[in-house]
């Protein structure tokens, strides 16, 4: 006897989501589905990890970066983005690809939300600043929150988050 399977919103949602994606990729259903054997993996590899540039929207395509199996040489997929918006303006953002059929899709994305770095100067609310993040390079930064006063020293340390963009959480004062 089979047993009756509930699903929540959120998991009908989703699985939803996966259903007009499979559909979009126009393949024929016409067919009743016949189980097949299991046959050995593709000599090409299912699984790369990458990175794109800019913001990266659900539903949207995007070219993603890989290294080549030599090494060396950079190699570039067309993928569509079945998760969650992702990356900001102008910044390169990790990630990992699946094949799934003939199709590439975003698997993860390495959100890397939380920095620490550091600034110079006094930072006025509501505007920009340029924010060292050392091994990670510079981040053009938001001040939502409350003016920083500082009597010009540099090095002020902070912290940092990114949701779209990135924002001034904390600073020393």
């Amino acid at each position: 006897m089979t047993k009756n399977v509930v699903f929540d919103e959120a998991s009908a949602e989703r699985i939803a989501r996966a259903v007009k994606i499979v559909e979009s990729w126009g393949e024929s259903v016409d067919e009743p589905f016949v189980e097949e054997p299991v046959q050995a993996l593709p000599a090409d590899r299912l699984i790369l990890q990458g990175t794109f540039e800019g913001v990266w929207n659900v539903g949207d395509k995007k070219t993603v970066e890989y290294v080549a199996d030599n090494g060396d040489d950079k190699e570039k997929k067309d993928v569509e983005n079945p998760l969650q918006d992702a990356g900001v303006q102008g910044e390169k953002t990790k990630c990992i690809i699946v094949r799934v059929g003939p199709k590439w899709i975003l698997a993860y994305v390495d959100a890397n939300v939380f920095k620490i770095g550091t600034f110079d100067g006094s930072w006025a609310k509501g505007s920009y600043k340029d924010v060292d993040t050392n091994n990670s390079g510079t981040v053009n930064v938001l001040n939502l929150f409350a003016d920083v006063n500082d009597a010009g020293d540099s090095g002020v340390s902070c912290a940092i988050a990114k949701d779209g963009g990135w924002y001034l959480i904390a600073a020393e004062c």
